[in-house]
């Protein structure tokens, strides 16, 4: 049914006086007037709730008093605060070990000097148990009561339109958003005019709300998401049929994407997440056409778009938006140049090759010759990249800066170099904390993830996901090559340490869960040791750091003070010539779309790897899927090591990861090569391309293929 989908807002307040009259028993005024008295006598306690439950549960005609309760609970605020509010907290979740402070609904950042551990969620205040309760028995009461339960919430609602908002209508508000009435769409009405009152709530109630919903367990939070993205599904698919209706979908439709973004960005100020952030996801708005609605909230921003609302934006939707950004402003650049051209001698014909970034090197100095080209051409770094090894045949379609990528961080990345250091246990890189100045290096590093984002390129550089959250973090304007001193410095928790250096992180566990004397039997001062080239200086954490103990109250301040220096503080000059190098190059407005674990999928690309997918999405030039050496070649495949077959993927197409859409994008190709059986295989890794001669057994096509894929570096004879 979407019959009540249909409905207009002005029969919401129709409700309000066909509630009264059915019932018989009280007016909407009732609830805080002379009928007072008879509303507390049906609210009832949870024992005396669970007893009817159970009555209920043996004979379903016992459903007088439980009918009473849920028309009295949900006819006014004033009574869900009074039989749902407790008196007490109980003891509340802190920051520290689950939690950071959520840029998107804080007013303020954590300062790296708070004692974390006394910043604490707020308490909502509510008996979990007995709303769990009432919401279990409700589903398996009658219609006549889940009307009436609607009904109540339609006074509810109507009450608060000229009130003014209070912490106890926020707790409402939070009680009500997760009653599982609304996953039918009759209840979507009722559902539309609640989450438009939520997301009318001021930041500061945001904030309140928000802390709120993260101390809700996954079973709890998860079909709030759920019912949102029901009512957004069926909105959308009904605004496509009635056209006539759109003042109504106008503001349900800003409404629930409003309180989804308010929920996902409390999702994600939790470590780990109470659900992945691919939930969010929304898929009937993923099959709208995004990249227009993109262009129309670049030209309109204030006005409803759901660009507004990115976390509904699949990771392939934000790409294809990504892509349509870069390629537009690739022609934008390639038509300036061309005009320039053109005014500046007018009787000439226009080179095509300024239209590039051309980069050309050798490679017994790529590096210095990589440094060199970018800052000479750093200007045109919004450019198509087109590759060049001097003295080598070959016109790059993409095969070639693939390998110019590969080989390159190849190389910075060597522990010679002091760029970037190497984390065996964790697999990630970060940055090498030193007093010698490597940031042409760091920015040399940026630019080429910003070169790989904007050409579409993957790469094999792994870093912890807090690296991806402070490149997002830092907001870089067209007339600023720099950063500001704090760009880059977010906060930061134990498990975000855990990936750049897992022993200490370990240790710091270790002193925030012992039960000791910790200022006896540690003897530690608020001061860091750190090793700067055979050195170690001693730094303070805070101003006169070196005389204050460390003690059982003030270790959890010591231990966020730690995280944050190793994090921020001292690697603060790498970052910042590693992000400029990043956003010189890619600086696309559709980039603040992208989560940190999103951005890390876009340059790293998609890491699990499986011949038998790839053999699924195959398609074949000369040859069958049934021929002999197609059979063979699948064989040999199946039965190599896994780093032999990502060598084989990379042979085939400069890469070793799947791109973000999938294997179908590959678009990879075996063709029948016009060469006798004695030869290697080739490869076009412009065009994801295998040439392979028609070997006539198994054994010599595993010999052929092992010999190329380990040799497959250059293009042309050296």
């Amino acid at each position: 049914m979407e019959d009540g989908s249909k409905k207009s807002p002005q029969k919401l307040k129709k409700l309000q006086p066909q509630s009264a009259s059915a019932s018989g028993r009280r007016s909407t005024a009732s609830c805080y007037g002379d009928r007072r008295s008879d509303s507390e006598s049906s609210l009832l306690t949870f024992k005396t709730f669970k007893l009817e439950a159970d009555r209920f549960k043996e004979n379903h005609k016992s459903l007088s008093k439980l009918e009473k309760f849920y028309e009295k609970l949900f006819n006014s605020f004033e009574a869900l605060n009074k039989c749902l509010k407790r008196k007490q907290p109980k003891r509340q979740r802190t920051v520290d070990s689950t939690t950071e402070k959520c840029p998107a609904t804080t007013t303020t950042p954590v300062k790296s000097t708070t004692n974390e551990h006394s910043q604490q969620l707020s308490d909502p205040c509510t008996d979990r148990k007995f709303l769990i309760l009432i919401y279990q028995v409700m589903q398996d009461l009658p219609d006549q009561v889940k009307k009436t339960v609607l009904l109540g919430m339609t006074n509810c609602l109507l009450q608060q339109n000229d009130k003014k908002t209070t912490e106890e209508d926020v707790r409402a508000y939070y009680i009500l958003v997760q009653n599982p009435i609304f996953e039918e769409c009759d209840s979507y009405v009722v559902f539309s005019h609640l989450l438009k009152q939520m997301a009318s709530l001021s930041a500061h109630h945001k904030l309140q709300l928000s802390q709120w919903l993260r101390r809700l367990s996954t079973p709890r939070f998860r079909p709030i998401v759920s019912n949102l993205h029901l009512f957004i599904t069926r909105s959308i698919k009904y605004e496509t049929r009635s056209m006539k209706q759109q003042t109504l979908t106008d503001w349900w439709l800003p409404s629930a994407l409003g309180v989804l973004q308010l929920l996902n960005d409390a999702n994600n100020c939790l470590k780990p997440r109470l659900i992945s952030f691919r939930e969010f996801y929304n898929d009937a708005i993923n099959q709208m056409d995004l990249v227009k609605e993109f262009d129309n909230w670049k030209s309109s921003p204030l006005e409803f778009n759901f660009c507004q609302y990115p976390c509904s934006f699949t990771l392939v939707s934000k790409q294809r938006i990504i892509r349509h950004e870069q390629e537009a402003e690739m022609v934008h650049n390639a038509k300036d140049e061309l005009e320039t051209q053109i005014r500046r001698r007018p009787t000439r014909l226009p080179s095509t090759g300024k239209l590039f970034l051309n980069i050309q090197v050798r490679r017994q100095h790529l590096l210095q010759d990589s440094l060199d080209q970018i800052f000479l051409h750093k200007n045109d770094l919004k450019k198509k990249l087109r590759v060049e090894f001097v003295g080598e045949p070959g016109f790059d379609m993409g095969g070639i800066t693939k390998e110019w990528f590969l080989l390159l961080l190849r190389q910075i990345l060597h522990p010679d170099y002091n760029t970037l250091v190497y984390n065996e246990k964790t697999r990630c890189y970060w940055f090498v904390h030193n007093s010698s100045d490597n940031s042409s290096d760091l920015f040399l590093v940026g630019v080429l993830l910003g070169l790989a984002v904007y050409n579409n390129i993957t790469l094999h550089l792994r870093m912890p996901v807090i690296c991806y959250r402070k490149l997002l973090s830092i907001r870089p304007t067209r007339s600023t090559t720099t950063a500001l001193p704090s760009h880059g410095h977010v906060t930061c928790t134990l498990d975000d340490f855990r990936l750049v250096d897992p022993e200490m992180a370990h240790g710091l566990e270790e002193l925030l869960l012992y039960e000791g004397n910790v200022e006896e039997d540690f003897d530690l001062r608020f001061e860091v040791d750190d090793q700067d080239i055979g050195r170690v200086n001693t730094i303070p954490l805070i101003p006169n750091g070196s005389h204050i103990p460390l003690t059982n109250h003030n270790r959890h301040q010591y231990v966020q003070l730690i995280i944050d220096y190793k994090l921020n503080q001292s690697v603060h000059k790498q970052f910042l010539a590693f992000s400029r190098g990043f956003h010189t190059a890619s600086s696309s407005v559709a980039l603040s779309f992208l989560c940190p674990e999103e951005l890390e999928v876009l340059i790293c690309g998609v890491v699990g790897f499986s011949i038998v997918d790839l053999r699924k999405f195959t398609t074949y030039k000369g040859y069958t899927c049934e021929d002999e050496t197609i059979r063979y070649l699948w064989q040999v495949l199946s039965e190599l090591s896994h780093s032999k077959q990502r060598r084989f993927l990379h042979f085939c197409t400069g890469g070793d990861r799947i791109p973000v859409s999938g294997w179908k994008e590959l678009n990879f190709t075996v063709i029948k090569a016009p060469t006798p059986d004695n030869m290697l295989p080739m490869a076009h890794t412009c065009f994801n391309q295998l040439l392979l001669p028609a070997y006539t057994n198994k054994q010599t096509l595993a010999h052929k293929l092992t010999i190329a894929i380990d040799n497959a570096e250059g293009f042309g004879l050296e």
